[in-house]
Protein backbone atom coordinates (compact mmCIF):
# COMPACT_ATOMS: atom_id res chain seq x y z
CA UNK A 1 0.00 0.00 0.00
CA UNK A 2 1.37 3.12 -0.61
CA UNK A 3 1.55 6.25 1.49
CA UNK A 4 -0.20 9.37 0.91
CA UNK A 5 2.94 10.71 0.31
CA UNK A 6 3.73 8.68 -2.83
CA UNK A 7 0.63 9.15 -4.28
CA UNK A 8 0.78 12.67 -4.56
CA UNK A 9 4.14 12.25 -6.35
CA UNK A 10 2.52 9.88 -8.64
CA UNK A 11 -0.01 12.20 -9.50
CA UNK A 12 2.53 14.95 -9.79
CA UNK A 13 4.40 13.24 -12.28
CA UNK A 14 1.34 12.11 -14.35
CA UNK A 15 0.45 15.66 -14.62
CA UNK A 16 4.30 16.45 -15.59
CA UNK A 17 4.88 13.53 -18.13
CA UNK A 18 4.97 14.28 -21.50
CA UNK A 19 3.10 10.79 -22.37
CA UNK A 20 1.62 8.17 -20.69
CA UNK A 21 -0.84 5.29 -21.47
CA UNK A 22 -2.53 6.42 -18.16
CA UNK A 23 -5.08 9.62 -18.80
CA UNK A 24 -4.76 13.20 -16.79
CA UNK A 25 -7.58 12.35 -14.50
CA UNK A 26 -5.61 9.71 -12.85
CA UNK A 27 -3.18 12.37 -11.48
CA UNK A 28 -6.53 14.05 -9.30
CA UNK A 29 -7.85 10.30 -8.45
CA UNK A 30 -3.64 9.74 -6.83
CA UNK A 31 -4.55 12.91 -5.02
CA UNK A 32 -8.32 12.34 -3.86
CA UNK A 33 -6.32 8.54 -2.65
CA UNK A 34 -3.99 10.27 -0.53
CA UNK A 35 -6.57 11.90 0.67
CA UNK A 36 -8.56 9.00 1.38
CA UNK A 37 -5.48 7.63 3.32
CA UNK A 38 -4.94 10.64 5.00
CA UNK A 39 -7.19 13.56 5.18
CA UNK A 40 -4.58 16.08 6.39
CA UNK A 41 -1.77 15.58 3.95
CA UNK A 42 -1.42 19.37 2.94
CA UNK A 43 0.22 18.37 -0.51
CA UNK A 44 -2.30 16.13 -1.55
CA UNK A 45 -5.13 19.53 -0.77
CA UNK A 46 -2.36 22.18 -2.93
CA UNK A 47 -2.01 19.54 -6.07
CA UNK A 48 -5.76 18.82 -6.06
CA UNK A 49 -6.39 22.37 -5.97
CA UNK A 50 -3.92 23.40 -8.65
CA UNK A 51 -4.95 20.50 -11.02
CA UNK A 52 -8.69 21.66 -10.24
CA UNK A 53 -7.98 24.91 -11.28
CA UNK A 54 -5.55 24.80 -14.51
CA UNK A 55 -6.77 21.36 -15.95
CA UNK A 56 -10.42 21.38 -15.13
CA UNK A 57 -10.58 24.99 -15.03
CA UNK A 58 -12.40 25.61 -12.21
CA UNK A 59 -11.50 28.49 -10.16
CA UNK A 60 -14.70 28.15 -7.27
CA UNK A 61 -13.91 24.91 -6.77
CA UNK A 62 -10.04 25.12 -6.61
CA UNK A 63 -10.90 28.41 -4.32
CA UNK A 64 -12.61 26.37 -2.02
CA UNK A 65 -9.45 23.41 -1.85
CA UNK A 66 -6.99 25.83 -1.15
CA UNK A 67 -9.28 27.12 1.68
CA UNK A 68 -9.13 23.46 3.31
CA UNK A 69 -5.75 23.48 2.54
CA UNK A 70 -5.15 26.96 4.80
CA UNK A 71 -7.06 25.60 7.36
CA UNK A 72 -5.09 22.20 8.21
CA UNK A 73 -2.06 24.55 7.69
CA UNK A 74 -3.14 26.92 10.58
CA UNK A 75 -3.34 24.05 12.57
CA UNK A 76 0.25 22.97 11.72
CA UNK A 77 1.41 26.47 12.24
CA UNK A 78 0.41 25.85 15.72
CA UNK A 79 2.31 22.40 16.39
CA UNK A 80 5.47 24.42 14.81
CA UNK A 81 5.14 27.34 17.37
CA UNK A 82 4.97 25.12 19.98
CA UNK A 83 7.91 23.32 18.53
CA UNK A 84 9.82 26.09 18.63
CA UNK A 85 9.12 27.52 22.04
CA UNK A 86 10.30 24.39 23.53
CA UNK A 87 13.56 24.05 21.37
CA UNK A 88 14.02 27.89 22.23
CA UNK A 89 13.54 26.96 26.14
CA UNK A 90 15.46 24.26 25.95
CA UNK A 91 18.69 25.97 24.46
CA UNK A 92 18.45 28.95 26.93
CA UNK A 93 18.13 26.18 29.85
CA UNK A 94 21.35 24.24 28.59
CA UNK A 95 23.15 28.14 28.19
CA UNK A 96 22.21 28.77 31.69
CA UNK A 97 23.69 25.45 32.76
CA UNK A 98 26.57 26.47 30.47
CA UNK A 99 27.42 29.79 32.70
CA UNK A 100 26.44 28.52 35.88
CA UNK A 101 29.97 26.99 37.63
Amino acid sequence: MLSPRLWVLRGMCLQMADSTELPLDEAKKSFQHALDLDGQCLDAWIELGYYVLNVEDNAREAEAIFLKATRLLSGFEKEIGKGLRACKEELEEKGRKRDTP
